[in-house]
């Protein structure tokens, strides 16, 4: 079967054809396929990834505000024990274990000098 360009009708290899395909979703020759290299789909996957971190550094602010230190580690070590029960790992749980313990032990010292 002959794979043709979209934009010029010009014949294109399998070659070509798949790897427009999987990043273009347009059957492209080479001439027609962008510079940048990157596609629509990874644009979007790093737009995701860089409101999650916004996202995140807003928690740890609205954290370090509220409770310091303490309430960061708490509620990190509490997602790492939550998030590697989900995924059966004994040892990152006990890491998780001891960054809640150190979180909690925080909190009660703040608590304690006020």
């Amino acid at each position: 079967m002959r794979h043709y360009c979209n934009q010029c009708k010009k014949t294109i290899t399998p070659a070509v054809y798949n790897y427009s395909m999987n990043h273009y979703n347009h059957a492209l020759c080479r001439a027609h396929q962008p510079k940048n290299n990157t596609s629509n789909n990874e644009k979007s996957g790093l737009e995701e990834l860089g409101n999650f971190f916004s996202q995140i550094g807003k928690v740890i602010s609205f954290l370090n505000e509220k409770g310091g230190s303490g309430l960061i580690l708490t509620v990190l070590g509490a997602v790492i024990i939550l998030y590697n029960l989900l995924m059966f790992n004994v040892w990152t749980i006990v890491v998780g274990g001891i960054i809640l313990g150190v979180g909690i032990f925080l909190l009660i010292k703040k608590e304690q000098n006020k």
